[in-house]
């Protein structure tokens, strides 16, 4: 797999990630915890880096936000299988919101 260059994030996201991983280390197994951990900073990541005015979770749209990082995932040589993980966590995480 390669590597993302998306690895930066902005506070108010990565306030947002941690508490929402912390919420779900309750009722899921570690290593669940690091697959979305995973898919959370790589889509946040992409986020603050190819849209830095994006500050709040109701700016996103499904294009060009997330279908970009989506192609993004494509790009980065990512398996099928890891893009299908990745976009099932993001899934449960806007719906949990």
């Amino acid at each position: 797999m390669k590597k993302s260059k998306y690895f930066i994030l902005n506070s108010n996201f990565d306030k947002i990630m941690e508490s929402y991983i912390v919420t779900m280390a309750t009722v899921v197994q570690p290593s669940t915890i690091k697959t979305y951990k995973q898919a959370l900073k790589s889509f946040f990541s992409y986020i603050t880096t190819q849209y830095p005015e994006i500050a709040h979770l109701s700016e996103l749209k499904r294009s060009p936000h997330i279908e970009g990082w989506l192609s993004c995932l494509v790009a980065n040589g990512l398996k099928p299988d890891s893009r299908r993980l990745r976009i099932l966590h993001i899934k449960n995480f806007f719906n949990d919101k």
